[in-house]
């Protein structure tokens, strides 16, 4: 098993927790696993819904400038040519607030309330991402 998908296993076992493992959280569990610092350490368990999220992360008014500002913190470079293990900000048909996915090659995956999704590329725009350096 790759590790991409030990990582996506590992997110299907984990409850939905906003603040500890959402979207935002597992992206940065993936990156650690990769060697980068922990973009999120600052606001782990400090949010659990919109309000709080906002408050602790800047994400719900402006969810670009949020990733972006955290992402660059700990030098993650901007992509310019997408490859397995990257990392995105994309909105997908029908949900309301952008999330942070992982490419796996083929699709889009996200860890969400319904568990860990992986999503077909015609479904979402890709506001963002960033090269994360992985290869299996």
């Amino acid at each position: 098993m790759t590790p991409i998908y030990r990582e996506l296993h590992r997110w299907s076992a984990l409850p939905f927790t906003r603040g500890e493992t959402d979207c935002a959280t597992c992206i940065a569990d993936w990156l650690m696993v990769c060697g980068w610092p922990d973009p999120m350490a600052d606001v782990r368990g400090l949010y659990e819904d919109d309000l709080t999220c906002e408050r602790a992360t800047g994400f719900v008014r402006d969810p670009m400038g949020s990733v972006s500002r955290r992402l660059a913190a700990i030098g993650l470079p901007r992509g310019n040519e997408l490859r397995a293990g990257d990392v995105a900000l994309i909105r997908v048909r029908g949900i309301r607030l952008p999330v942070g996915a992982l490419w796996t090659g083929q699709a889009w995956a996200a860890k969400g309330p319904d568990g860990t999704t992986t999503i077909r590329p015609e479904l979402v725009d890709v506001l963002g991402f960033w090269s994360v350096g992985y290869s299996a």
